[in-house]
């Protein structure tokens, strides 16, 4: 790299490079402000960056750590904030894994289920990650950096539980309901779990609520916070935006919740925009609520509990109310009714299960 004063006073840094598809040497330049040590630093990064996207290695010797920086510098264009994320995360669980340094075009199908194995990781773990791998080796294809069809095509997932036997555990009855939330001391936690539970909205969707959002006997849902950042984004799906009615119990724990954010926002002299708020007037923290929850549950109910679980709880308890399978998934927002009957299939064989006990109690004709 190079650098030259220009007219103007500001300094232009160069660097040649040979093009990957021509072949052809070629020059980048970028223009900074200073010419110091800092700056040099800065240009060489920015210059790095620019040919990285204009020169990949060869495709025959492309290296997974290569493979997957180029894969999130266009993913980081293309995709959701949240989605972003979870790569990043795979990311770094396959690199620790496989190894960054692995030529892609040399990786097989065994070489990966032995580690994954190996890892200890649960079956729903690694077939997470191999989703995610399987999404960077077709793109790795598609583009012409690799040329190994075959990993992707033959990397079938572990034998894990069905998503019905998983589900089966991931509800609340309503005394275990009653029971954990009888068992949470800190007031803010208890509010929020409870509005969960009786709102059957996404954790996500309810730290990302305005004041604004709940207005009259509806709450507006057109928002979700990034559970990693707490950054404000989309909802997870187009029918995930929608107006949820407020039922006379929800109703009486968002003025609950109301009170106790005006007090405590007036003790700190502070504000804010944000139903569920710090004292700061900062939104709450998944990560200290998921905290929280898990350790709460564990103590009360023997098991630990995830905040998806109270949403998971609110499906059943309406089902149990004669709700119909259609009308849980318009207040949860799924996009189509299929995904809650797949989820709370168990629940209404377990309701006919009782109906059929009953029924053999009954004694219709005296003795």
């Amino acid at each position: 790299m190079w650098c030259r004063e220009l007219s103007n006073g500001k300094f232009q840094y160069n660097e040649i490079y040979t093009d990957y598809a021509t072949g052809k040497r070629k020059q980048v330049s970028v223009t900074l402000d200073k010419h110091s040590k800092q700056a040099e630093n800065i240009a060489r990064e920015i210059l790095r960056k620019k040919i990285g996207v204009k020169r990949a290695p060869e495709n025959k010797d492309i290296r997974l750590g290569e493979l997957y920086t180029l894969y999130l510098e266009e993913q980081k264009h293309t995709v959701k904030e949240s989605t972003f994320a979870r790569n990043v995360y795979a990311k770094k669980a396959l690199l620790n894994l496989i190894g960054a340094e692995k030529i892609v075009n040399k990786l097989r199908v065994g070489d990966i289920r032995h580690v994954m194995l190996a890892s200890g990781k649960e079956p729903s773990t690694c077939n997470e990650l191999i989703a995610r791998l399987k999404a960077l080796i077709n793109w790795g294809n598609r583009n012409g950096y690799i040329n190994n069809a075959d990993l992707s095509a033959n990397l079938h997932p572990f034998p894990a539980p069905s998503r019905r036997e998983k589900v089966s555990d991931k509800y609340l009855e309503g005394e275990e309901l009653k029971e954990l939330i009888g068992a949470m001391r800190a007031l803010h936690w208890r509010l929020l779990t409870t509005f969960l539970a009786l709102s059957g909205l996404r954790v996500g969707e309810a730290l990302a609520l305005f004041v604004t959002d709940i207005e009259g006997d509806v709450i507006h849902v057109t928002k979700t916070a990034n559970l990693s950042t707490g950054n404000l984004t989309t909802t997870k799906t187009e029918s995930s935006t929608r107006d949820v009615p407020i039922q006379l119990e929800l109703q009486e724990v968002i003025n609950e919740i109301h009170a106790m954010r005006e007090d405590m926002l007036a003790d700190m002299g502070a504000t804010s925009d944000y139903f569920f708020c710090q004292p700061n007037g900062t939104p709450l923290e998944y990560r200290s609520y998921h905290k929280y929850l898990k350790n709460v549950s564990a103590k009360a109910l023997g098991r630990s509990v995830s905040p998806h679980v109270l949403r998971h709880t609110h499906a059943s308890l309406l089902l149990q109310e004669g709700l119909t399978v259609d009308e849980i998934s318009h207040r949860l927002g799924h996009n189509d009714s299929k995904i809650t009957k797949e989820i709370y299939l168990h629940l209404t064989d377990r309701l006919k299960k009782k109906e059929a006990e009953r029924i053999k109690a009954v004694r219709l004709i005296p003795k």
